[in-house]
């Protein structure tokens, strides 16, 4: 193995020594305002949510509560259509009713 260097620190002069740049940034805005798409109320809110918020707080809940009472709705006739396709589905493979019953049990 070769030998090793001794390195020599050598201190910086004045004229080497960079002052740094500050650069003064503006403020970011961290909130702005919508009108609801519903009521036309101005809400603010967070920049960041600005693509995913659209109502103001009591449309927003009147919404929510709309959506669940729908799905609801829907989830009892989404039922009852796929019970009656069972029992065409049965009727057409010749399986009894008695066993289409017990597997809609």
């Amino acid at each position: 193995m070769g030998r090793k260097k001794k390195v020599k620190l050598m201190e910086p002069q004045e004229e080497d020594i960079k002052q740094p740049v500050i650069k003064v940034k503006a403020p970011k805005q961290t909130h702005t305002s919508i009108t609801c798409v519903d009521c036309g109320a101005e809400r603010i809110i967070k920049v960041q949510d600005i693509r995913q918020v659209t109502r103001c707080v009591d449309c927003q809940t009147k919404y929510r509560k709309l959506k669940r009472k729908e799905y609801r709705k829907n989830r009892l006739a989404r039922l009852r259509t796929q019970k009656e396709n069972l029992i065409n589905l049965a009727k057409t493979h010749n399986v009894p009713e008695t066993e289409v019953q017990e597997a809609l049990v």
